[in-house]
Order: C-alpha cells, then structure tokens, then sequence
C-alpha cells in the first residue's frame, strides 16, 4: 500500500470541487492502494479556512479517507534522532510503516530489549495535544473532533496558529534560525535531550553521539533542514507566512511514497536535489513529490499494485 501525503490545498479542492475527484481517491482508499497520510499541519490550517460550513466540508472530507497520522514535527525529530542514538550504543531499529497506537516513539521487543520498531504514524492524530477529544460527540479519533476543539478553545489555536506561521521569509526569526551549523547542533542537541528526558546518559556517550551525529539519520530533520536553508539562501524568498507553512508539511516527505505539494516546495525539493537516495532504503518511502494531486493519482495507478504494508 502506498503512502499519500496530501497538500492542504488538495484537501480544500476535494472537499469544495468536483464529487467525481474525491471518488477517485476514495477508491483507492478502498481498493487498498492507497494510505492517505495528513498531520496536524492540516488541522491547524483547515481551522483558519473560511466559515464554518467550509471547515466541516474540509473535515468530513478527511474523515472520510481513514488518514493516518504522521508524528507531529517535533515529535517527529524527537523521534530520529532517539533511533539514531539506539543504533549507536549497538540497539536495532526497524520502522514500522503500517499505523499503530503506541506510546511514545518505539514498540520494543519483549524478548529483546535491544530491538526496536519505530512506529511514525498514528490510526489518529494528537491526543495529547487534545485531551477534549475524549469528551466530543463526534468520534474520538476523527478530524472533526480536533478542529471542534480547535474551534471552542480560539485562544490556544490562535497561539499555535501563530507559532505555525513563524516561516515568514521576511521575518528577523526566520533569518537567524538554523542560519549556521552551530544552530543546527544546538537543535539537535535540543532535541536529543528532549527525548531522553529522565534517561541517565553517560556524559560521554552523549557527548560522543552529538559530535558524530549524521542528520541523514533522521530523513525528516535532515529534509526541513535543507529546505530551510536553501530558502534562506534564497534572495527571492518573500512568501507570505501563509505561504510558507508548506516547510512544516514537507517533514513528512521521507516517510510517503507520493508527496503532493505545491510548485514553490517543489521546485526547493529538486534544486537541493532531495531523494530517497539520500537515506538508508529501510528508512523512506519512495519520497516522490508532485506538483499536482492528479499527477500522484496517475503515478499510483501505473505502480503495480502492492499488497504489503510497506
């Protein structure tokens, strides 16, 4: 089964266009060639679109694609660099691509506590991020149910929102974030310390993972950083903070199969030459990012057809 990343605009086109369109995707769905994959990006966005009749067409739309859910970006990083660090010290990771409820970023193996599947997605999205999800009428696991809790708490929406849209290219932020390598360590320092939180780490085996760590260990984080760079090198780059939230969504380019996007992320993608190449096979999908959803609908059809999870 393939992994489709779906763009917001895709999600808003489905759900307002042509009933034939959605049907196409529906039935790949359903014909089990197809796993649509959204992230909380897609919430946070379908909460700012329109009036409300238009966000409950957007949401009933998702709900009915039974998505998956990619770890939320830094969860997702949290995630990477965890796993990069258990192959250092002698542990196996593999990664699970099926959807799994799980807590935290690992199932371990009972019989082996040096084996590991790193699980990126989840059968719902965040709640942990939303614990009022549990007491919503609509299901506890649907899209509907995160945008209603979105829709009754304005205040911790508009702050998220406000933290999601720090991509502005014009922004002094945007500027001065991960500008330099140094940035760059200190995040994955960050990161790292995140996820081991309450973990007594030797010093020195911490010390001697952050020296030697490869960001092309952790594809999402090695990805948003090219990305981020190349737009900072970029003199053009005046884009809207709406514009630029598409660098949020492109995280989860590693882990699907068709990444639809819009031209602006894609012409980024294939001038930093960005591939599954890049990565071990056992990590990515096949990571080919389109301009146009019809375009990734064409290339599945032509795949042969895959029954495996992965």
């Amino acid at each position: 089964m393939l992994r489709l990343y779906l763009d917001q605009r895709d999600l808003i086109d489905l759900a307002e266009g042509d009933p034939e369109d959605a049907s196409d995707v529906l039935r790949l769905v359903e014909d089990r060639r197809v796993q649509v994959v959204l992230s909380f990006n897609h919430i946070l966005e379908t909460w700012k679109y329109g009036n409300a009749s238009g966000r409950d067409r957007v949401a009933r739309l998702a709900d009915s694609l039974r998505p998956s859910w990619i770890l939320f970006r830094p969860e997702l990083f949290q995630a990477e660099i965890a796993a990069s660090f258990l192959k250092f010290v002698g542990h196996q990771v593999a990664t699970e691509w099926l959807p799994s409820s799980v807590s935290g970023y690992f199932k371990t193996e009972a019989a082996n506590p040096r084996q590991h599947i790193f699980v990126p997605f989840r059968p719902s999205s965040f709640e942990s991020h939303f614990p009022r999800a549990d007491s919503l009428t609509a299901p506890k696991q649907s899209f509907r149910a995160y945008l209603t809790v979105l829709e009754e708490e304005h205040a911790t929406a508009s702050a998220l929102v406000q933290l999601h849209e720090t991509y502005s290219a014009q922004s002094p932020e945007w500027k001065t974030t991960l500008s330099a390598p140094g940035d760059q360590a200190a995040l994955i320092q960050s990161y790292f310390d995140l996820a081991w939180t309450g973990v007594p780490i030797p010093a020195a085996v911490r010390s001697q993972f952050l020296e030697s760590a490869d960001r092309r260990a952790c594809p999402a984080l090695s990805v948003y950083f090219e990305i981020r760079q190349a737009i900072l090198k970029d003199r053009t780059a005046h884009s809207a903070p709406s514009e630029m939230v598409d660098v949020a969504h492109v995280v989860a380019l590693p882990y699907c199969d068709a990444f639809s996007t819009d031209k602006r992320i894609w012409d980024y993608l294939r001038r930093c030459r960005i591939s599954r190449e890049m990565f071990s096979e056992s990590q990515v999908g096949k990571m080919t990012p389109f301009k146009k959803l019809g375009h990734a609908l064409t290339w599945i059809r032509e795949l042969p057809i895959q029954r495996s999870a992965g």
